[in-house]
């Protein structure tokens, strides 16, 4: 699962970076980069899935979400004040 949650960890920088250069709040604007990397989340999930089984899968899916929330919120911020 190391490769799919590099993936979908770099998927959200990049996009967090991106949507930075929008208006909005960085809350929105991180929620939505989050977003735009499904089929990332959805190849993490699906790894977690077979190894650990649904309802673990949801789990950590559902709280790795909210980190890269979190860490795109910050992402936006700092690279707006750059």
């Amino acid at each position: 699962d190391d490769a799919e949650m590099q993936a979908y960890a770099k998927c959200n920088y990049d996009k967090s970076v991106a949507f930075a250069a929008q208006p909005g709040d960085p809350y929105s604007l991180a929620i939505a980069a989050e977003a735009s990397c499904s089929r990332e989340k959805l190849a993490l999930m699906n790894t977690w899935e077979r190894q650990r089984g649904a309802g673990q899968a949801l789990d950590l899916t559902s709280r790795i979400e909210q980190q890269a929330i979190s860490t795109n919120t910050g992402t936006i911020a700092r690279t707006r004040s750059r």
